[in-house]
């Protein structure tokens, strides 16, 4: 199972800067089933035509002990200047490799380009 949120976007040629931020919360129940492969989270920057990863921004894997897990709201950044003047696409996605191993939950809020 994928979640998948992507947007495209156009830097602006004339900025100097462009820094893009967001918040996230991820979550997992592993006392259901057997797991044996990490659930991931990336947020990436890729090619709008091709869909190619440009630039991986962020990256969180759950491990696959038992329990329950939550990382709380998390804030994060990441510089896109080397992006001005391109159009690109920002990816937020998240995998759960894995049938019957118990729920999972993604949040994402906040986004913003500045």
């Amino acid at each position: 199972m994928q979640f998948l949120l992507y947007q495209d976007i156009t830097i602006p040629a004339g900025s100097t800067q462009m820094v893009l931020n967001w918040k996230d919360r991820v979550q997992w129940n592993f006392f259901v089933g057997i797991q044996t492969q990490q659930r991931t989270y990336a947020v990436q920057v890729r090619d709008p035509v091709s869909n190619a990863v440009l630039q991986t921004l962020h990256v969180f894997n759950t491990g696959i002990a038992d329990g329950l897990g939550d990382t709380g709201w998390q804030s994060h950044s990441a510089d896109l200047s080397a992006f001005i003047g391109q159009t690109i696409r920002i990816w937020f996605e998240e995998t759960i490799p894995e049938p019957f191993t118990g729920p999972g939950q993604f949040e994402l809020d906040a986004v913003s380009l500045k």
